[in-house]
């Protein structure tokens, strides 16, 4: 990051992001989404979580720390 500036983190969204199967890309702001690669889905059908393969099979590991990342991206827009 660049001096720490605010700027700085928002470019940093995808820093702490497991998207699984898939990859991170930055949206707007505190915003991304994770795009799966071909032959996976995002969890419950929402951007925001990680790519599984079509049998819905994820790490507890993986599910923790994204469901902390979602929770620290919405109280960021609270703010």
């Amino acid at each position: 990051m660049r001096d720490g500036s605010w700027t700085s983190l928002c470019d940093a969204a995808c820093v702490a992001v497991n998207c699984g199967a898939g990859t991170c890309k930055k949206d707007e702001g505190f915003h991304y989404h994770c795009e799966c690669e071909p032959g996976n889905v995002n969890m419950l059908n929402n951007t925001k979580y990680p790519c599984v393969d079509a049998n819905c099979s994820v790490s507890l590991e993986s599910l923790v720390q994204q469901m902390v990342v979602v929770s620290l991206a919405m109280l960021a827009q609270v703010m």
